[in-house]
């Protein structure tokens, strides 16, 4: 999904966020509300991103409210109607704090599937639940990192500079993401727990540290 950014009048934020919406749209911002424009027959879910220096972290999506006990929304827009009112967005400034990073290699086995839109590492603060890809947003730590596909061949590894915030985590995995939406993401591997391989591992960050080694293999034969 292609997206333009739009950044929002400093007289109306606290630091720098961005927010954006997919292709074509345009966002209209006022003090209390927000009116988001594009041409007719467009249908796509909203997210609002924060950026400090380099790094981008994720806000809210319109449909998101904490505790996360909620689902994405549309928005559409047509020629009779071409403004959309009344998109409330929760703005959570706590989400887009990376003030710690984690660091370490994936190792790729299997062949990556045809169909392949996209594979991601993310680190949850809680145990994802992939049935509910909403849920996912209220435990991210940091905006998922895209691995370049042209990387990705049996054998090859990876490795990866995850800009995060700082606290507890017990989650940290590939994900594999077919073509046709977030719907199909799969599981293909997580950080395993020295003591336990079976079990994730969690670790701890301070504020302003950076962990490395954490290494660990993305199977693509997970994929179903």
């Amino acid at each position: 999904m292609k997206c333009v950014l739009s950044r929002l009048p400093i007289s109306h934020q606290v630091g720098w966020p961005m927010c954006f919406s997919v292709k074509r749209f345009r966002l209209i911002v006022t003090q209390r509300s927000m009116k988001f424009c594009c041409h007719s027959g467009i249908t796509r879910p909203l997210v609002c991103c924060g950026s400090r220096a380099a790094k981008i972290g994720r806000l809210p999506a319109y449909g998101f409210e904490p505790p996360a006990s909620a689902s994405l929304q549309p928005v559409t827009l047509t020629e009779n109607e071409p403004i959309a009112t009344d998109i409330d967005l929760f703005a959570l400034w706590e989400l887009a704090r990376l003030d710690a990073e984690i660091s370490g290699t994936v190792t790729f086995q299997g062949e990556l599937p045809e169909n392949t839109d996209t594979v991601l590492l993310a680190a949850f603060t809680g145990i994802p639940d992939l049935n509910n890809v909403i849920s996912l947003l209220g435990i991210l730590g940091g905006l998922p990192l895209p691995v370049p596909l042209n990387n990705i061949s049996p054998g090859a590894t990876y490795e990866f500079q995850l800009p995060v915030r700082s606290g507890g985590y017990k989650y940290l995995a590939a994900f594999w993401v077919a073509k046709g939406g977030f719907e199909t993401i799969q599981l293909l591997g997580f950080l395993p727990d020295p003591q336990d391989p079976d079990k994730p591992r969690a670790f701890t960050l301070p504020a302003d540290s950076v962990l490395s080694g954490l290494d660990f293999i993305a199977d693509f034969e997970m994929v179903k």
